[in-house]
């Protein structure tokens, strides 16, 4: 995912309107989102074989950002869960 604004992708996040807006695009109710940093977003629809990639990904990521774990959240009108969280770097 990019943004025409500039804006790091995961900020993206942050909007309320967000599962609006990729429901609307995709046709999803609910969806996987993995965040490894600010600047990488993927997205993924429940049920999809991409979502294991995407927690192999978020298990074997070391962040370099102590203000960010890479982190796997779904997505739903009920809100966003946090499913899994890394390991930050020593």
């Amino acid at each position: 995912m990019s943004r025409e604004d500039g804006l790091p992708p995961g900020s993206a996040l942050c909007s309320g309107h967000f599962r609006g807006w990729i429901s609307s695009i995709r046709g999803w109710q609910e969806f996987y989102v993995s965040l490894i940093c600010p600047e990488q977003l993927v997205i993924a629809a429940v049920g999809s074989a991409y979502v294991e990639e995407m927690r192999r990904e978020v298990l074997e990521t070391d962040s370099h950002n102590p203000d960010l774990l890479p982190t796997l959240l779904r997505v739903s009108a009920d809100g966003m869960e946090v499913v899994l969280e890394g390991a930050a770097s020593s």
